[in-house]
């Protein structure tokens, strides 16, 4: 756990603030690191004396013949888990340096023990993101998913959900944003972190749909709040391991096809389907059943498919009047042979905007 960096650090801020020299040596007594560059990867007799009997060693100038390789200073052993992996040594008069020396050791430790936990936390993402990326794969081998759960730091308990947020936070770091992600989520239950660079994924076990689904309102209330740019789609759940793939892919075609804050597969589940036509059959249905309609109308058609066919919602949504809305909508009929009014009508109207949006998104890629 003491390694090059860490001792190279302690020396740097040390000898800033102490304006002293000073030595980091590692559990066979060897300098990591030294304010005195000439020193490193030289072996230390004071530390090799304190590994040896654990207590901190005290050199005076007179003891300089005993100690060939020492200065006067004091070299206090660095502790971990009850385990001492290295000395720090401070050059200068053991009466003056002695009242600090302790609170050098003490901040070398608490580094020792940060970096111990930030690697651990590191790992355990690795498990995680190398467990999703494997469930995720559509032909996955049972064995590998088999050997990869094994090192889960869960068990995998269904149903199985998989979501993904893709959020632009300016103001938050990518690994702060996936840690204030994870207070929603319960660790033992929950794989969470990034499948790209602007897209946390979350698969979620041993949870119902509306429990998620709750959790994900209240994420999109504290998102908002925070001023974070956010878009979060679910796939449906599935019962066993090798269903993941599908959730994953549906949360995916909600990131790419919805329109609100949050989108469920099932809320665009027809485009998705719609969207497996061959591209030439969709662009000759919504030509046939649009023809030359201007965008306007289009725009008009949207709107009152999205207010459930509601004209007087829909006009307020548009800043229009009612009876203007009436109006394109005649005119619609007239240039489609489509009333948008009509059940049987307004379903292929809809189908056929689906697909021209469709078409065009394909185009802009």
């Amino acid at each position: 756990m003491l390694t090059n960096d860490i001792a190279i650090e302690v020396v740097e801020q040390t000898t800033k603030r102490l304006k002293r020299h000073i030595n980091i040596m590692n559990h066979t007594g060897m300098i990591l690191a030294s304010s005195d560059s000439t020193r490193v990867n030289q072996i230390h007799d004071g530390a090799v004396q304190v590994l040896k009997t654990g207590k901190s060693l005290t050199i005076h100038k007179k003891d300089l013949a005993k100690w060939m390789t020492a200065k006067p200073g004091i070299n206090l052993p660095i502790e971990f888990q009850g385990k001492i992996i290295g000395v720090i040594g401070i050059t200068g008069n053991p009466d003056e340096i002695w009242e600090f020396g302790e609170l050098v050791k003490m901040n070398t430790e608490m580094m020792i023990t940060q970096a111990h936990v930030f690697e651990q936390s590191e790992w355990k993402q690795r498990v995680r993101d190398q467990l999703f990326h494997e469930l995720i794969q559509e032909n996955v081998s049972p064995q590998v998913i088999e050997d990869q759960v094994k090192q889960a730091p869960f068990q995998l308990v269904p149903p199985f959900q998989v979501s993904l947020i893709r959020a632009n936070a300016i103001n938050m770091k990518r690994s702060a944003l996936l840690n204030y992600i994870s207070t929603f989520f319960n660790e033992h239950t929950t794989l969470i972190g990034y499948v790209t660079v602007d897209q946390v994924y979350l698969l979620t076990t041993a949870q119902a749909s509306d429990t998620l689904s709750k959790k994900m309102q209240k994420l999109h209330g504290l998102l908002q709040q925070k001023n974070v740019s956010f878009h979060i789609a679910t796939g449906t759940a599935r019962n066993d391991l090798f269903s993941i793939a599908s959730s994953y892919h549906e949360a995916k075609a909600g990131l790419e096809l919805g329109t609100g804050p949050i989108t469920s597969f099932q809320d665009v589940q027809t485009r998705a389907l719609l969207r497996e036509t061959p591209s030439h059959s969709q662009r000759h249905y919504y030509e046939s059943i649009l023809a030359d309609l201007a965008e306007k109308y289009i725009d008009t058609l949207e709107h009152f498919f999205t207010h459930n066919g509601n004209i007087g919602e829909c006009a307020k949504s548009m800043f229009i009047h009612r009876n203007s809305l009436v109006y394109r909508l005649k005119k619609i009929q007239d240039s489609t042979g489509y009333d948008p009014q009509l059940f049987d009508d307004s379903v292929p109207l809809q189908i056929a905007i689906w697909l021209k949006r469709l078409d065009e998104d394909e185009i802009r890629l």
